[in-house]
């Protein structure tokens, strides 16, 4: 009993000591990422109507961001952005664009995720 009760504690600090990003600071993040997948499909992501087709996150060290989005169908392309500030806590990155509107992110070793358009999508830094 003593033996397994010292393996979990082991297993649980060995756990606890993992980080799931390379830098989650702020020197870290910075840079250009491309949307991989939307709801974990690749794209083009197909949503009916359209298709999403590209994206991009540029995190700026200063703590500006601009998230564009290009979505395709019969009426032709939809480009979509959005612009303002951001800042990170541990693995949580908020999103606070110019029109007041919140965006909620997490920092996974080279990638971010970000709820956008009421869909999950993962950016790859370039």
């Amino acid at each position: 009993m003593r033996v397994a009760t010292l393996f979990v504690f082991a297993a649980l600090v060995a756990a606890s000591s993992c980080k799931f990003t390379s830098d989650a600071t702020p020197t870290g993040i910075p840079g250009t990422y491309r949307l991989a997948t939307v709801d974990a499909a690749p794209l083009p992501f197909n949503l009916g109507a359209t298709k999403t087709v590209r994206g991009q996150l540029d995190l700026q060290a200063a703590g500006h961001f601009t998230l564009t989005q290009t979505d395709s169908g019969a009426g032709g392309a939809s480009n979509f952005s959005s612009s303002g500030t951001w800042n990170v806590t541990d693995n949580a990155i908020t999103f606070k664009d110019d029109a007041t509107s919140l965006l909620l992110g997490l920092a996974l070793r080279d990638s971010v995720r970000v709820t956008y358009h009421f869909h999950d999508n993962l950016y790859v830094k370039q």
